[in-house]
């Protein structure tokens, strides 16, 4: 289950994927000429002049609260050729929406499509890099993940002929920036090319949603509602979050727990819960007195301490951060690992320990670091 909340995620990485390489960026590339005169609006659509030779900023059209800004590179544009954008919150028609095994990242339980834009050329032309966007997002509809561009050309055969993916964006207030490409990008006279916006977001449960073997105290420190997994590949760490539904530290012994699978794992132990496969786990335990133990196994295998400032408490949220090199691969590279997260009141027992897990009987993907953070506390 997806949910939206107040506040949007800082995310300052930026990849592209399916055959389109990247870069990194914060802001947009300041242009060499604006949208100037001859732009002409009409609600949720505009026509502007194609510079031909210099990078151009030019405002885009609104809906439903959506809107900002796109920068186009320097690109081959006879004079006069004019490109009309068009805005909307439904998806347009004869869009083709790239399958969920194409969109990257991939995201267990899908994603929530936002907003569309949709750029069409008087005549062909080819820029030198790609568009650059300054996203502006109503408060209404800021959400607690991470925000991303699909590029989806013209469909042939009910198939995209074109599929490009841009993000997680950069977060500044309720601004998204997508920015630092310098692939090429031709778009074909008079053909409709759309970016959707789209946003991969935490996983949920509802408070009180115990796994329904467990028999301890349903307390609300061992009730999750909400937990993440990133991977940041610029500091090569793996940051597991959960929000419970009460503060981490209750005066009781908690234990939080994230199974990964990272490539191979066969490991199911948990009755009704047959697809969280994992081969490795990652164990907070939250003393009575608030202080910290952790450690990381890898199955089969001894476990291993972790330092306690990997680890850190806010309320009723857990953060832990590691360096995958901890969590050697198996099969998949760390971007491609999958986690679940679980409660348990003791460990080394039956499975009426168990209190609850999140998601339920799936494996989540990890979604890209939101940023370079610190590097994190090893064994």
């Amino acid at each position: 289950m997806k949910h939206f909340a107040s506040g949007l995620a800082a995310a300052v990485a930026i990849v592209v994927t399916a055959g389109c390489g990247g870069g990194m960026g914060t802001a947009p590339t300041a242009p060499t000429s604006g949208s100037g005169p001859g732009s002409t609006t009409m609600g949720s659509q505009t026509t502007f002049a194609l510079s031909s030779g210099v990078a151009s900023t030019h405002q885009l059209p609104s809906s439903g609260g959506f809107g900002g800004s796109v920068t186009l590179p320097a690109g081959t544009a006879p004079a006069g050729a004019t490109m009309t954008i068009e805005a909307s919150t439904t998806q347009p028609s004869g869009l083709v929406l790239p399958q969920s095994a194409q969109r990257q990242p991939s995201d267990v339980g899908g994603v929530s499509i936002l907003f569309f834009l949709t750029f069409t050329p008087s005549v062909t032309v080819t820029f030198n890099g790609f568009p650059s966007f300054a996203i502006t997002v109503p408060t209404a509809k800021n959400a607690a993940g991470q925000f991303f561009f699909a590029l989806s050309g013209p469909a042939v055969s009910g198939v995209q002929a074109q599929f490009r993916t841009l993000g997680p964006a950069g977060v500044n207030a309720t601004t998204l920036q997508f920015t630092g490409f310098t692939d090429t990008l031709t778009l074909q006279a008079g053909t409709r090319y759309t970016f959707a916006l789209y946003a991969t977001e935490e996983e949920t449960r509802p408070a009180g949603a115990f796994y329904p073997l467990f028999t301890g105290e349903q307390r609300a420190a061992l009730d999750p509602i909400q937990a993440t997994g990133e991977f940041t590949a610029s500091v090569d760490t793996l940051t597991f979050t959960a929000l419970t539904a009460g503060p981490i530290q209750s005066g009781q012994d908690n234990f939080y727990i994230w199974g990964v699978n990272r490539g191979s794992a066969t490991s199911a132990p948990f009755p009704q819960e047959p697809n969280v496969i994992f081969d490795a786990v990652v164990v907070v335990h939250v003393l009575p007195e608030g202080g910290v133990n952790a450690s990381v196994t890898l199955l089969p295998g001894a476990a291993a301490p972790l330092n306690a400032s990997a680890v850190q408490i806010d309320g009723a949220k857990i953060t832990v951060s590691i360096p995958a090199s901890i969590l050697p691969s198996t099969g998949s590279s760390p971007s491609g690992y999958r986690w679940d997260f679980w409660t348990r009141d003791a460990v080394g027992g039956p499975t009426s320990q168990l209190a609850k897990f999140i998601p339920d009987n799936a494996l989540a993907a990890f979604l890209p670091g939101a940023q370079a953070a610190a590097p994190p506390s090893g064994p």
